[in-house]
């Protein structure tokens, strides 16, 4: 999961898209904490702050 936080608005769908309550908002910020690496958040943000690669040992 790769996060370009130059892009991110704080809209917070991110955080209302994840199945397992496990994206959080820092408030000093105004930007997500990440998570458990599902990917379900990125399809929900429309900044395209999120994408998720596989990363291959």
């Amino acid at each position: 999961m790769r996060l370009n936080m130059d892009k991110c608005i704080g809209c917070g769908y991110c955080v209302d898209a994840c199945p397992f309550g496990a994206i959080f908002w820092n408030p000093e910020v105004n930007k997500p904490i990440v998570c458990v690496y599902c990917g379900y958040c990125v399809d929900f943000c429309p900044h395209k702050v999120l994408t998720f690669e596989e990363v291959k040992p």
